[in-house]
């Protein structure tokens, strides 16, 4: 799987979002590039080929415009920062909390210590979560490949508080686990209090730190990335569609 270039920005939150390469000047669809229309006209002309190395000039893109506090745009093979405004802002990261909510996950399905078809109990915690939910109940048994689909697509504040506890045994133990993960994946400039993305004062990230860990989980954990492509997915008779557009990582995910 190939990835090209993703753009991590911020707007009343995060956005996570993928990007074709834009030729300057292009404003409405359909608008040709003027270099491929000066090749056109030249290779049909009656004189043949002219002078191919005067059409060589490389089309730069200028930055996107994002109605957002901070992004970033990054190669994704070689790391290389394509465009960026304020990437090193501290905001409240919201639901893309739940990236690394993920992340921490995979890690423990990686090692063993968990298994996709293993059940979990649901807490009355967890059952009593605000926001976004599963609609999971207490006591009810779930299978964490359950669990992470209800964090993965609908965005579940149950399902992501279920999963701490079953891996740490409460939030904030899930939350010292975050915070060892973002501190080896070089988030200097990110700090975690919760599963779920609720604000606190101690709960913030940044746009370079978030683009380091989409990074990470799509290198490190391709096998689970089938799951970009589910629309909608279904619990206890209750069709959800996906919570954010675009993609698996909340916010129009990564492509």
């Amino acid at each position: 799987m190939k990835h090209t270039l993703f753009a991590l920005s911020v707007l009343f939150g995060f956005f996570i979002g993928s990007f074709q390469p834009l030729f300057a000047g292009d404003e409405a669809a359909g608008t040709k590039n003027s270099a491929v229309i000066n090749a056109a006209e030249t290779v049909n002309s009656p004189d043949g080929i002219k002078d191919l190395k005067s059409m060589t000039k490389i089309m730069i893109p200028s930055p996107p415009h994002i109605a957002g506090s901070s992004f970033i745009l990054e190669d994704f093979n070689s790391g290389k920062v394509l465009a960026e405004k304020e990437a090193d802002l501290k905001v409240e990261p919201a639901s893309l909390t739940k990236v690394m909510t993920v992340y921490v996950i995979f890690n423990e399905l990686r090692k063993g210590t968990l298994k996709l078809d293993e059940l979990v109990t649901i807490s009355e915690n967890a059952w009593h979560t605000e926001g976004s939910r599963m609609f999971v109940k207490v006591n009810e048994q779930v299978k964490v490949e359950d669990l992470l689909q209800g964090v993965m697509i609908q965005s579940g504040n149950d399902a992501s508080v279920a999963l701490a506890e079953r891996v740490a045994g409460d939030e904030a133990s899930f939350a010292v686990l975050m915070n060892q993960q973002a501190a080896l994946l070089g988030m200097t400039n990110s700090h975690f209090s919760n599963s779920m993305g609720l604000p606190h004062p101690d709960h913030y990230s940044t746009a370079r730190d978030l683009a380091k860990l989409a990074r990470a989980i799509i290198k490190e954990f391709p096998e689970y990335y089938r799951w970009d492509s589910q629309k909608e997915f279904t619990y206890n008779k209750i069709k959800q569609n996906r919570a954010y557009r675009g993609g698996w990582l909340l916010y129009a995910g990564i492509r």
